[in-house]
Formats: structure tokens, sequence, C-alpha cells
């Protein structure tokens, strides 16, 4: 139940972030263009947070809530696309490629472009302090193989359906 409650709020997150000023001002982002998660809907994908964003997260909330994180990385793995997701970009899971996926799962850029308009871009599922004020994500967009960037934040609630970034760990490009 506790998971259920985490992917229910970890949607809502990408929900909020995806169609805020915020994440359309740093990508400046077209209506052809769509929003990568970090998941298969159907099997896991190797992704995950580094260790400076983690550390930076728990310097944050409180050493306290290590094993609490922890938990939420691993458990990531299983997190499911909530598909009613509106707004722009188009929300997809990682599976729905399968046009433009090689045999070991990686996306052939040369088949992205031959199916697809525009750059893609990610939000990892977040992960939670254990009160829900604090949020880590990790987002970014691809462009080729060699193509993209990145940044991981700290994100504060500030109201039932409002967060306000506090901190940007890093942001760095491919």
């Amino acid at each position: 139940d506790q998971l259920k409650e985490l992917y229910a709020e970890g949607n809502e997150f990408i929900s909020f972030l995806a169609n805020s000023e915020e994440f359309d001002s740093t990508y400046s982002i077209e209506s052809d263009h769509f929003l990568l998660f970090e998941i298969h809907n159907s099997r896991p994908l190797q992704s995950g947070y580094s260790n400076d964003a983690v550390e930076a997260f728990l310097d944050l909330v409180g050493e306290g809530e290590r094993g609490y994180v922890r938990n939420q990385i691993e458990s990531a793995k299983k997190f499911r696309l909530d598909m009613q997701l509106k707004g722009k970009p188009a929300p997809v899971p990682y599976d729905s490629l399968a046009l433009v996926l090689t045999e070991s799962g990686r996306i052939s850029w040369i088949e992205y472009k031959r199916h697809f308009s525009g750059l893609l871009y990610f939000i990892d599922p977040p992960i939670f302090s254990r009160d829900r004020r604090f949020a880590l994500t990790q987002h970014g967009f691809k462009c080729g193989s060699m193509c993209g960037a990145f940044s991981s934040e700290i994100y504060k609630k500030v109201s039932t359906n409002d967060w306000k970034r506090v901190k940007v760990i890093s942001r760095e490009q491919e």
C-alpha cells in the first residue's frame, strides 16, 4: 500500500513538473515532443540517481532517511507511468518506442528520426522524503547517442499541487 501511495505521488509530481513553466522554459518544449519516462512498463531500465544527488538529498532531509530513500530507489524499477497524464509534452513509456529500440533495448537514433520528430525528454521517477515535503528528481533530454543533457534537482512542496525547486545538484551535457 505504501508503494502504491508513493507511485501515485510520483505520477502527480511528474505531471506537475512536465507541465510547469520552469520545465518548459528550461527545454523550450514544442507540441511535437515526447516525454520519456525512464522506466519500461514491461521491464526495468538500467537507470538511477548518482551518489552525489542522493547524498545532497540526504544532507537536506537527514541521515535518518537513508534507508527510506534507498528503498525508493530500488522500487523505482517497478514504477508505472500513469497514462492518464495530460499536457505537453505527451507522456510515453519507454517501451512504447518499440519501433526504434534495438535488441539490447537502446534507442536507435537513426530509426527514431525516421519515425518521430523532435527531442525526447525524460523525468526519472522522483524520490521523496518520508514526510513527502521534499522530492529528488532527474530530468533532461536526449537527441542522439552522444547528444543530450540532464539536471538533478531537489524540490520542496509549497502547497497541495505546487512544488518549488530549492537546489540544483548537477547539470550535465552528453
